[in-house]
Formats: structure tokens, sequence, C-alpha cells
């Protein structure tokens, strides 16, 4: 999972793989020493220095990057402060003019802005509504009676993994 899931998904410069590594074996050998998770260790081991160049390889590949990274990390080859708002904004914005697309139309809030705009902004409003409460409505879905045993969230997409095997399917 570290070498499929990390290089893939984490919009990270190679030359920060030993680091990854290096949280990671902390993160197990907490677990390990706090949790009693009996694997810990196997995996405390499995994470030397050869994990951390066979990541830094992976991670260098961008030929395995998905969209998002992919437009992430052309950021920062090409120089914009992609730890900003405000420099992703600028990225995107360069990537769409480059594409040919126009720039998205601002609204502004005062009282003189155009029926049609004020109409765009309730409309937009309602659709980010309506996108909360599906995801509430997913979040309640997905919850599960735990047993004790230790999990955690991977992912955003509500993806979850256990770290002992004993515990069952999710």
């Amino acid at each position: 999972m570290i070498f499929k899931l990390i290089p893939r998904k984490v919009s990270a410069e190679a030359s920060e793989a030993p680091e990854i590594i290096s949280e990671l074996r902390a993160f197990w050998a907490f677990l390990g020493r706090v949790y009693l998770v009996d694997n810990a260790h196997q995996f405390v081991s499995a994470l030397d220095d050869g994990a951390a160049v066979r990541l830094e390889q992976e991670m260098a590949n961008p030929e395995d990057y998905v969209r998002g990274k992919s437009m992430f990390m052309q950021g920062l080859m090409r120089g914009f402060d992609m730890s900003t708002e405000e420099g992703i904004q600028t990225r995107f914005s360069e990537y769409n003019r480059e594409l040919g697309f126009a720039p998205p139309l601002s609204y502004s809030s005062s009282a003189t802005s155009s029926k049609l705009g004020a109409t765009t902004m309730k409309q937009r409003s309602e659709k980010e509504l309506n996108r909360s409460r599906i995801a509430r409505a997913s979040q309640k879905s997905h919850r599960r009676k735990y047993d004790g045993g230790v999990r955690f969230l991977v992912n955003p997409a509500m993806t979850y993994y256990c770290i002992r095997p004993n515990f069952g399917t999710l």
C-alpha cells in the first residue's frame, strides 16, 4: 500500500521519501508500544533505508500520478507557491488559459450585482448545501461499531483500513 498509494496520491517531492518512511516507522512503533498491535514490529523492520530508496524512486515517476497530483507537481516545477490558496489558484488559472478556457466569472456581493449573478450565487449555495447533506448522510451510513481495535482513515473517500487482520472487514 505504501509504494502504491503514497506515490500516486501524496503531493510531495520525491526527496521527502526518507522523512515519510521515518514517520511511518515512528507511527508503527507507537502502535506497537501503546496499543500493543501484534504485527507492528514487522512493519517497523520492513520500513528500512531500502524502503526509503524504493519510495523515492516510485515518487519520482510522474507516469503514476493521479490527475490532481500531476497538476500540483507541475505547479511546483513551474515555480508556483503551491502551499498557499493564492498560488494554487494562480496555477490553475494559468492552466485554464493554456487550454484556452475563459477564467471563471467572479460575482460581487454588492447590491448592484446583476440578477443573473445573484441567482447563480443562490444556486451555488444550494448546491453546496446539498453536497454537504449528501456527505453527512454518507458518513452516517458508513459508520461502523468498532470492537476496540485500532483503525484509521486513510483518505477522504471514506476508505477504511484495519491494522490487525483479525478485526474482520469494515
